[in-house]
């Protein structure tokens, strides 16, 4: 060890390990802020997929309501606006697939919700009974 002129003494070699932990450490953090990022981006195309899913629920309600009947057992393309699959910097595609209907006049729903954003892709399923107002199902 060397006396400076203070009578301090240097410790070079130290120091550069602290600093380079001290770079470990922040680089180790980078990793999670990433991750972070990625998890906070799926999570916003899960939501917009709940989203467009309510709405082709409720423009398939509103067409069964008005009488307006769609085939039973099918695949019914999206209802609304292409300009709606284009959200939040992601790509959707949704399309509702039609059970037969059941003696109480309810048909099972499912619609499938799939997207591709910033590299990632997805798909979320949802099902639901639809059936005109007043009518319920007599399952238990």
């Amino acid at each position: 060890m060397k006396q400076g002129k203070n009578g301090e003494q240097g410790y070079i070699l130290l120091e550069t390990l602290g600093i380079s932990l001290m770079l470990l450490a922040m680089t180790g953090c980078l990793l999670f802020y990433r991750q972070a990022a990625a998890l906070r981006c799926a999570d916003a195309a899960r939501t917009t997929a709940l989203y467009l899913a309510r709405e082709e629920f409720s423009r398939l309600q509103w067409m069964e309501q008005n009488e307006e009947s769609f085939s039973a057992s099918s695949v019914q393309p999206w209802l609304g606006s292409p300009d709606s699959l284009r959200q939040n910097g992601g790509i959707y595609r949704v399309r509702a697939e039609t059970g037969s209907r059941d003696s109480t006049g309810m048909v099972s729903v499912v619609v499938v919700v799939q997207w591709e954003k910033s590299g990632f892709s997805g798909e979320q399923r949802f099902r639901r009974l639809i059936g005109r107002h007043g009518q319920e199902s007599k399952r238990m």
